[in-house]
């Protein structure tokens, strides 16, 4: 089996092969990373991401409002308001799993965030700290914005565990939640494969959970 970074780079790969090869000939099996992780994890479907943020938009309703309860009269968000920053949020969420980052370290309450700094290098990885100072680059004042801002961080990580839970309740899942499941369960010998080769092929970036799957 050869894993790739994507199904286009497997079109090339297959028009490469017939360059060398005379038809009929048997390919071998060629997958992108992508396939490898869905087809191990039966038990979980990933979910289009109008789905992913309907699912995305209930969680932050539930948690979030339970901590700031609206004014008399006033509206929550809608599910319009809300797509568009919670986009920016469900890519976040993807790449905190793929990354293998710990949820709960990243979102720390803000108000704790400056003794977070000083004493991250003791238990961070890297990879946490970037992650960290991505949100961290604005000081924070009083202003109504930042205000705002201050309540949704404060309720992230129960958004992240609520929305997981509420995916998994109905076998469904995005892709960076699929690359922490594979890599867990691979962890644990509780995957297997096929194939007496496994080569790896095209990538110039690799995340953490690539890293680990591929040593493994």
């Amino acid at each position: 089996m050869i894993i790739l970074p994507n199904r286009r780079a497997k079109r090339f790969l297959l028009d490469e092969i017939k360059e060398i090869k005379t038809p009929p000939f048997f390919s071998p099996e060629i997958r992108s990373v992508d396939d490898l992780v869905s087809s191990k994890i039966e038990d979980l479907k990933k979910a289009d991401k109008l789905s992913l943020l309907y699912y995305l938009y209930k969680s932050y309703c539930n948690v979030y409002y339970k901590y700031n309860p609206l004014p008399m009269g006033k509206d929550k968000e809608s599910f319009a308001e809300f797509y568009s920053w919670g986009s920016m949020l469900l890519n976040d969420f993807d790449e905190l799993d793929k990354n293998l980052v710990d949820a709960k370290t990243i979102y720390t309450n803000i108000d704790e965030y400056s003794s977070l700094r000083t004493s991250a290098q003791d238990f961070l990885s890297e990879e946490q700290i970037q992650y960290l100072e991505r949100f961290f680059t604005i000081e924070f004042d009083k202003t109504a914005i930042m205000q705002n801002f201050v309540k949704i961080w404060n309720c992230l990580y129960e958004i992240y565990e609520d929305f997981k839970q509420s995916l998994r309740e109905d076998s469904l899942a995005y892709s960076g939640m699929l690359y922490r499941e594979f890599v867990d369960r691979l962890e644990k010998d509780a995957i297997s494969f096929e194939y007496n080769s496994i080569k790896i092929a095209g990538f110039s970036v690799l995340n953490a959970s690539e890293r680990k799957i591929f040593r493994l």
